[in-house]
């Protein structure tokens, strides 16, 4: 083979292992999938469950936010249950009431306004109670979650090595989303979660009122 030809086939490979990764960063940062219909099938579900386009930016992993309370939510949230103890939760549902799934590059999850603008009302005659979309602000202690996100991040066992051992017990996940939950997702999730209980607390701070705060549309980086 001639050196053109040498060069050219180097040139070739580089380019091939450029598009790869770009095609991998992209998957894995980026790339959107539009919610499950199971999550938003009705218009009372999309507004307690439905994403409203901030996962990119204030949005959770996922598994860390399924194992935040079995870490730490004997220490930190008000009683068992986990997130049920300060946010309403339906029976049946993966999430609680204003936690929304979606998928940019891995599974997600952001918070709507569900979160602060959902009441629960109890029926006569029935032990459960009913989750009433748009209702007046009663049904999360928003305050409590914002505490809960700000000590969960503060905490010495936040870190990879204890995130994943939890992680492990429920999902095993893939060896190169492992490493991302160890070198990306878990580090950026401290950052989140402070701001998070920061911005969740701010706007009624002076008041004590946080627990009507609106919730955050500006990003957190």
């Amino acid at each position: 083979m001639t050196r053109r030809g040498v060069v050219l086939v180097v040139l070739l490979i580089a380019a091939a292992i450029v598009a790869a990764g770009s095609w991998l960063v992209w998957d894995k940062f980026y790339r959107e999938a539009p919610q499950s219909a199971s999550i938003t099938g009705d218009a009372d579900s999309t507004f307690l469950y439905g994403s409203i386009g901030n996962e990119s930016t204030i949005g959770l992993p996922y598994w860390v936010v399924v194992v935040l309370p079995r870490v730490f939510g004997e220490r930190y949230l008000p009683g068992p249950g986990g997130y049920a103890a300060v946010v309403p939760w339906e029976e049946g549902r993966e999430l609680p009431v204003g936690f929304a799934k979606k998928r940019v590059g891995v599974d997600r999850v952001g918070f709507n306004c569900a979160l602060c603008h959902t009441t629960a009302r109890r029926l006569p005659d029935h032990d459960t109670p009913r989750i009433v979309a748009a209702g007046a602000l009663h049904a999360a202690d928003v305050r409590r979650l914002a505490d809960f996100f700000t000590s969960a991040a503060s905490d010495a066992r936040f870190n990879a090595d204890t995130i994943l051992t939890e992680i492990d017990l429920a999902y095993r996940l893939s060896v190169l989303d492992r490493l991302l939950y160890r070198y990306v997702w878990i580090p950026r999730s401290r950052e989140r979660l402070l701001a998070l209980g920061r911005e969740l607390t701010s706007p009624h701070a002076a008041t004590g009122d946080a627990r009507s705060a609106p919730f955050p549309t500006s990003p957190i980086r």
